[in-house]
């Protein structure tokens, strides 16, 4: 996984602390009754969707390299 810059907010919130965790291409939210939890739920959450965006891209990509474009029934290929 490739390194990446991020922003921790902490706050009291109404369930204890909240933790946001914001990365260059996301931002995760976690509630918890201590600090340190809501800390090590949120960094948990970070890396899980910081996975989930670069396995979408490599599906991506790899479906991009699949694709294949139908040949119309009407085009003849030329043979010179």
């Amino acid at each position: 996984m490739s390194a990446t810059t991020f922003a921790s907010i902490c706050a009291p919130g109404p369930l204890g602390h909240v933790v946001t965790l914001r990365g260059t291409d996301v931002e995760v939210e976690a509630h918890a009754p201590t600090r340190q939890e809501a800390e090590s739920d949120a960094s948990l959450a970070l890396t899980r969707e910081r996975r989930r965006l670069e396995a979408e891209l490599r599906r991506g990509v790899h479906r991009t390299l699949s694709t294949r474009h139908p040949v119309s029934r009407t085009e003849v290929p030329h043979v010179a």
